[in-house]
C-alpha cells in the first residue's frame, strides 16, 4: 500500500510539471526590460533555409510574457524575440525547443535573449545550453554593439566582421570539443553555409576538418547534405558568363527551366520566407512587368524547402511575373552568384548572357536599373 502511495505522489508530481494537453507552454520572467515591448513567437519551419514564420505576439508587463503553443502551431524550434518601435533592441533571440505537454520556464536580465536562461526538461534544450555555454556571450556583445544605428557605415562593417569572427571562433571551440547533436548539426551547418557565401577558405577548412566526427548516418542527414555543397571550391558567376540551366518548380509540381524563357530579358529574384526587403520588391516588380509585356519576365525564385512554399505560394498578377521553387535551395545558385543576402537579383539578356548582379532593395532601384 505504501508503495501504491509513493507512486501516485510520483505520477503527480510530474504531472504538475506539464501541460494538461498535448500543448506546450512558455512563460518569461525578464527584468531590466521595460513594459509595453512586443515579444514575439516564431516558429521555424524550415531549418534549411533558417526560415520562420510568425505566430503569436505578448506585451511585456511587470517583465512578464507566456505563450501557449497549440497542437496545431506545434513544432521543434522556436524563437522568441523583442520588438519595440520606440526603443533599439538587439537582433537576437532565445531559443526554445518544444516537446508536447513540456513547459519552458525563460528567466533572465536585460534585452539580450541569449543571456536568458530557459529551463525544460526537453533534451535537446538541453543541448543548446552547451552551446550557449561557449557563445552566449559573444552573441550578446554582438547584438548589443550593434544597436547604436547612428554608427557610420564603415565602423559598423568592421565590427559586424570583428565579432562574426569571434562568433565563428566560440562556436568552432564547441565543435570541436563536445559530441555531435542535433544541435552541433545544425551549427555545423550554419557555418559551413557562411564560411562558403563569403568564400572564406580558412573557414572552410576548419569546418572541414570537423567531418570526420560524422557517423555514415549523420553525414546523410538534410543539414550535412545541404552544408557540403559550402565547402567545396566552384567557381562564382560573375557578369559576361552564361547563366546556368536550373530546374524551377511551381506550384502545381510542373517543372520549368531557365531555357524556357530565351529571347527574352529575364529578371530573377533569389528570395526566401521572412525577407521583407523581398516583400516591398514585389509591386515594383509587377509594374516593370506591365512595362514591358513582350519581352521582359520575371522569375520570383524561392530558395526554401518546395512543400512549405507550395503552401505559401501566392498567383501572380501580371502574366510575365511567374512564382517558383529552386529545387537546388540556397545551397545551389545562390552560393554561386556569391552575394550574401536576400534578396539577389540577377538581371539576364535574351541570349542568356549575366548582364548584372546584385543584392539588396530599396524603393526605386528596380525601375533604374532595369
Amino acid at each position: 500500500m505504501k508503495r501504491i502511495f509513493y507512486l501516485f505522489l510520483i505520477v503527480a508530481a510530474v504531472s504538475c510539471g506539464r501541460p494538461k494537453d498535448n500543448s506546450f507552454f512558455i512563460e518569461g520572467d525578464i527584468d531590466g526590460v521595460k513594459d509595453s515591448v512586443l515579444v514575439f513567437l516564431v516558429k521555424m519551419v524550415d531549418p534549411i533555409s533558417g526560415a520562420g514564420k510568425g505566430i503569436m505576439n505578448d506585451t511585456l508587463i511587470n517583465g512578464k510574457f507566456s505563450f501557449n503553443v497549440t497542437k496545431e502551431d506545434l513544432a521543434d524550434k522556436y524563437e522568441i524575440m523583442l520588438i519595440s518601435l520606440s526603443e533599439a533592441l538587439p537582433s537576437q533571440s532565445a531559443t526554445v525547443y518544444a516537446e508536447p505537454g513540456r513547459k519552458a520556464v525563460i528567466t533572465g536580465t536585460g534585452v539580450s535573449p541569449m543571456k536568458w536562461k530557459v529551463r525544460s526538461k526537453v533534451k535537446k534544450q538541453k543541448d543548446w545550453q552547451i552551446y550557449l555555454n561557449y557563445a552566449a556571450d559573444i552573441y550578446s556583445e554582438t547584438g548589443l554593439a550593434l544597436m547604436d544605428r547612428n554608427m557610420p557605415a564603415d565602423r559598423y562593417s568592421a565590427m559586424i566582421d570583428s565579432l562574426n569572427n569571434l562568433c565563428f571562433e566560440k562556436t568552432m571551440e564547441y565543435l570541436e570539443s563536445e559530441k555531435v547533436s542535433e544541435i552541433w548539426i545544425d551549427e555545423f551547418h550554419s557555418w559551413a553555409k557562411y564560411a562558403g557565401v563569403y568564400n572564406n577558405e580558412d573557414m572552410k577548412a576548419r569546418v572541414k576538418a570537423l567531418l570526420p566526427k560524422l557517423s555514415e548516418e549523420q553525414m546523410k542527414t538534410p543539414l550535412v547534405q545541404d552544408a557540403l555543397p559550402y565547402l567545396d571550391v566552384t567557381i562564382p558567376l560573375n557578369v559576361g558568363d552564361s547563366f546556368p540551366e536550373l530546374n524551377l518548380y511551381d506550384a502545381d509540381g510542373l517543372l520549368h527551366k531557365i531555357s524556357d524563357f530565351s529571347g527574352k530579358k529575364v529578371l530573377i529574384e533569389l528570395s526566401e520566407f521572412g525577407c521583407a526587403p523581398c516583400k516591398l520588391a514585389g509591386l515594383e516588380i509587377e509594374e516593370l512587368c506591365r512595362m514591358h509585356p513582350d519581352d521582359f519576365v520575371t522569375l520570383i525564385v524561392n530558395q526554401n524547402g518546395y512543400e512549405i512554399w507550395r503552401k505559401e505560394a501566392v498567383a501572380s498578377a501580371v502574366p510575365n511575373k511567374f512564382e517558383f521553387n529552386d529545387d537546388n535551395g540556397s545551397s545551389g545558385i545562390f552560393k554561386r552568384l556569391g552575394t550574401g543576402g536576400y534578396p539577389t537579383f540577377v538581371l539576364i539578356s535574351p541570349e542568356g548572357i549575366i548582364t548584372d548582379i546584385w543584392a539588396g532593395y530599396v524603393e526605386g532601384s528596380l525601375l533604374e536599373r532595369i
